[in-house]
């Protein structure tokens, strides 16, 4: 049975003590390709105790969940579970209680992982600022008006573009129009509170979620100093430019949606 798997593979019998209960595991059975995945002999790997076998951290956990599969006759079954060994790796596990031991088999599933993780960034974040984009702030925003009404939150947004911005593709081109959006999120970032959420909704358009403001006039002058110090001298890939900003801001009011 385990020879014919396709992933790595073990049969592992549990070492028991009258007072502790499973205390570890012996390799009973393997194929090569768990021999291969833990880097050890098969000759020594058939027999050996799982203490010997994997990292002290990996093994704590192991013998947990193993030991449960063990004691209560229930199948394990983790997908995409962060290596307890704190290797990076992820893995889909499953073990199967066997008469008195415990078949286990794993396969590594990082690179699915990770592909995972790159299509849900490529969802939730503008891809040329690194900026929440429009369907993730809005969100947010969401999720808070949700909660202010219990909560006693208050919330303002700030929508900013910035003047004349079709001039500078249409004149410098769009590598120099791209460099002044990535510098002016760049500016945002920089300014606003860490609590504060900003987020790019398309072309020269950006939003700022101001968290914890108590009236508009607050709001106000948070946005000028985005306003004012925005609108700075920069160097665009050799193009001295100013952007010229515009900002509207408004408060939460009660019964309001995010649009």
């Amino acid at each position: 049975i385990i020879d014919g798997q396709m992933d790595p593979a073990m049969l592992l019998g549990p070492i028991l003590s009258e007072s502790e209960g499973i205390t570890d595991f012996t390799v009973l059975e393997a194929n090569v390709r768990a021999s291969g995945e833990l880097g050890v002999d098969f000759s020594v790997l058939i027999g050996a105790p799982l203490s010997t076998v994997l990292p002290e951290r990996a093994l704590r956990f192991w013998l947990i969940a193993l030991g449960d599969v063990v004691n209560t006759g229930n199948s394990l079954a983790l997908d995409d579970l962060p290596d307890p060994g704190d290797s990076g790796r992820f893995f889909d596990v499953r073990a199967v209680n066997v008469g008195l031991g415990v078949s286990f088999t794993w396969r590594d599933v990082t690179e699915r992982h990770k592909d995972a993780e790159v299509l849900a960034n490529r969802a939730r974040y503008d891809q040329l600022t690194g900026l929440l984009n429009r369907a993730a702030v809005f969100d947010e925003i969401t999720s808070i008006l949700g909660h202010a009404p219990r909560t006693g939150c208050e919330v303002a947004v700030a929508f900013c573009d910035l003047d004349g911005f079709k001039d500078v593709n249409d004149t410098y081109g769009h590598q120099t129009g791209d460099t002044v959006l990535r510098t002016f999120a760049m500016h945002l970032q920089g300014i606003l509170r860490e609590n504060d959420t900003v987020a790019r909704l398309g072309g020269d358009e950006f939003l700022i979620v101001l968290h914890g403001v108590h009236d508009l006039g607050s709001a106000f002058n948070v946005a000028e100093k985005v306003r004012r110090h925005g609108a700075e001298l920069h160097d665009y890939n050799g193009v001295r430019f100013a952007p010229r900003i515009s900002i509207g801001v408004t408060l939460f009011r009660q019964g309001e949606d995010a649009d």
